[in-house]
């Protein structure tokens, strides 16, 4: 056997490479955790055989064994050959607007519903949808990962409420630009399970939908956190770093250990000097990034800060949040906090740097129409930031940078997701309040977002 690719990495668990098991092409899952692999690798086996034995399309186990030497057990799937993921395909196209792409997003959505219907229909429960365990090859769908499979009865359909809740999983994963489609979803699904009133089951799989989007969020930023495929994490007495694992290289780890150097460095750009905050573009593996340091004003100011979550941390989180819904922002690359055990003090956010004019720059050298194109795209984003009861905390026009004719929020260490909607409606409104007075010397900027005030 050869593995040529890592497909997944779950640290002190299991890997999943790509690769050759003679002349066939395999995917090989590697289950390493001592006292625990043997009940994972039990799960991934039923769960095959679960989908295998409803007729749902699966990849085939093709072989099963512990190996002494590596001192893991290995499973080799069959390789769906020629196959995409759903994550990929709903990703592919940037304009999601676009009438092809919805199209395409409908025709395999409608796939994947009555698909989940089937597994539904046969007692069956998945707990871990996201479009990323589902392969599209031609015109059919593969459900993967049989560890995640659970038969809830041999020979009753799962419940409706229950196959409702778990039908909203991922749909809470999917941008659903035109709210009709998720109509159209409900009722493909309604139909394939025999349901009576399709709108009745579209506005309870609504509810569910909500529900499962602020606990899918809350879970992922508690992840981001920790030590995991994506992220490294170091804690001890007197720091706490975080940064992406594609980014911990030797001279990362070398920076994160004393990253004042980007501020005494001849190489470096200032881009921002103030009493809390110090802002310089640096190179780090040839590549430019935004270093921001928060500092502390005075001894006051820094007992007071000592116990709460450093601005750092709020960027880090605030970006990952914007990311994972879509909407743009530089990448969040690491943070560093110095801490005294438990109490906090400095802090770095340490980010991707993205070159653009700043929105209010951008609207006085804009033409008419492409002034009116780019205000759109900012009242879409104002509109999605407000279905998620998001709020940004200071919305300055300097706080958007506009790359490629996309808008970028920045400065996001005042940003909050808000779990009570009379809080978030006074953060909104502030937040409106903020960005309309970017434009009230510019009419002809502030009629383009007249709609925000309705």
């Amino acid at each position: 056997m050869q593995c040529s690719k890592l497909l997944r990495f779950v640290p002190g668990k299991r890997a999943v490479f790509s690769g050759l098991w003679g002349k066939k092409n395999i995917a090989a899952k590697f289950f390493f955790k001592p006292f625990r692999y043997k009940k994972h690798v039990n799960k991934e086996i039923k769960g095959n055989y679960l989908l295998k034995h409803a007729g749902i399309p699966t990849s085939k186990i093709l072989y099963s064994e512990f190996c002494k030497e590596l001192k893991t057990h290995i499973l080799l799937f069959e390789f769906i050959e020629n196959s995409t993921t759903l994550e990929k395909i709903f990703e592919s196209d940037k304009n999601p607007k676009s009438n092809n792409l919805q199209a395409t997003r409908k025709r395999y959505l409608i796939f994947l519903v009555r698909l989940i219907a089937k597994i539904h229909q046969k007692g069956l429960i998945h707990n871990d949808l996201h479009p990323d365990n589902f392969l599209l090859k031609k015109e059919t769908i593969y459900a993967l990962d049989g560890a995640s499979i659970r038969q809830v009865s041999a020979t009753i359909p799962l419940k409706k409420e229950a196959s409702l809740k778990n039908l909203a999983v991922i749909f809470s994963q999917i941008n659903f630009v035109d709210s009709s489609l998720l109509y159209d979803l409900a009722t493909a699904y309604a139909e394939e399970r025999k349901y009576n009133r399709a709108d009745q089951t579209a506005r309870r799989l609504e509810i569910f939908i909500q529900k499962s989007h602020e606990s899918r969020t809350a879970k992922y930023l508690k992840k981001i956190h920790r030590r995991s495929t994506q992220i490294v994490c170091k804690k001890s007495f007197s720091s706490f770093v975080l940064c992406q694992r594609k980014y911990y290289t030797s001279d990362m780890e070398s920076f994160l250990q004393n990253p004042d150097m980007a501020f005494h460095n001849p190489g470096t750009s200032l881009l921002k000097a103030g009493n809390t905050a110090t802002v310089v573009r640096y190179k780090i593996d040839g590549k430019q990034l935004v270093v921001k340091r928060y500092n502390m004003k005075n001894r006051f100011h820094a007992l007071r800060l000592s116990f709460k979550k450093t601005r750092a941390d709020i960027s880090w989180r605030s970006a990952h949040l914007l990311l994972k819904n879509r909407i743009n922002t530089p990448e969040p690359v690491a943070l560093k906090e110095i801490r005294f055990g438990p109490l906090r003090n400095r802090s770095f956010f340490i980010y991707g740097y993205i070159k653009g004019k700043n929105a209010r720059q951008f609207f006085l050298d804009a033409e008419a129409e492409e002034a009116k194109i780019l205000a759109e795209s900012i009242i879409n984003l104002f509109y999605k930031l407000k279905s998620l009861k998001i709020s940004h905390g200071d919305m300055k026009a300097t706080n958007i940078i506009i790359q490629d004719d996309k808008p970028f929020f920045i400065d996001l260490d005042s940003m909050r997701w808000h779990k009570r909607a009379l809080r978030f409606s006074h953060a909104w409104k502030k937040d409106m309040k903020r960005f309309m007075k970017n434009w009230e010397n510019i009419p002809e900027v502030a009629g383009l977002f007249k709609r925000l005030q309705e």
